[in-house]
């Protein structure tokens, strides 16, 4: 389990780091993982979480948005909407991994 929190910590520092720079999400991993270690299954889901938020950052923003009352994006911070977007992600694959066993 302690493999799963530390990859949603680098998730959610990767994610913000590309908050400030316009670099392509594997590079931004890359970068990350050229300065820092983690496991190998907290590597590969990290960037699990990393490329499903940002693949989905259109649909996951409306999602967020649509969940908040009385706040627009605008007035969230960057931290908070990246680690909304990215549990969103791990729900979802979640409830892939359920239904796949399902059937």
């Amino acid at each position: 389990m302690r493999g799963r929190r530390k990859a949603r910590e680098i998730a959610l520092q990767v994610l913000y780091g590309l908050n400030f720079v316009d670099i392509d999400v594997q590079k931004a991993l890359d970068l990350f993982w050229g300065n820092f270690v983690a496991p190998k299954t907290a590597k590969e889901f990290a960037a699990f979480l990393v490329q499903g938020t940002c693949e989905h950052k259109e649909e996951l923003d409306k999602l967020i948005a649509g969940c908040s009352d009385n706040w627009s994006l605008g007035r969230m911070s960057k931290v908070d909407i990246k680690y909304f977007a990215s549990g969103c992600i791990l729900s979802s694959s979640t409830v892939m991994i359920f239904r796949r066993k399902l059937l």
